[in-house]
């Protein structure tokens, strides 16, 4: 399909290790690079982050169901619940990705 564009995801690897709950340190999170794309036609904004960075937000909107941190008194998070809500795809472009995405949608007069 000629409407999607492709690029390089930074995907969260869930850990497997068990957290220390006395521990002040925050455990190391692992990432993997995926590829993904979406259909341009889509695009309903972009918003500039940096030189070389972009927000891509989409009109896709989904429920979806998400995990919710809930704070205690003392202010640590020690459990968390699921809540439903109506969302939109936001997508990060960085580095070389970046670059041919501002040369596909860039229009000149």
């Amino acid at each position: 399909m000629k409407n999607l564009f492709f690029y390089d995801q930074k995907i969260e690897i869930p850990s497997t290790k068990e957290i220390d709950p006395l521990s002040s340190a925050a455990p190391e999170q692992e990432y993997k690079i995926v590829k993904s794309s979406f259909n341009v036609n889509k695009i309903i904004l972009t918003v500039g982050i940096s030189e070389t960075e972009c927000l891509v937000v989409l009109d896709d909107f989904h429920q979806e169901e998400r995990e919710i941190p809930i704070a205690v008194k003392n202010g640590k998070t020690l459990k968390t619940k699921m809540v439903k809500g109506m969302y939109q795809s936001n997508i990060t472009i960085t580095g070389e990705d970046y670059i041919r995405f501002m040369k596909l949608t860039n229009i000149e007069g």
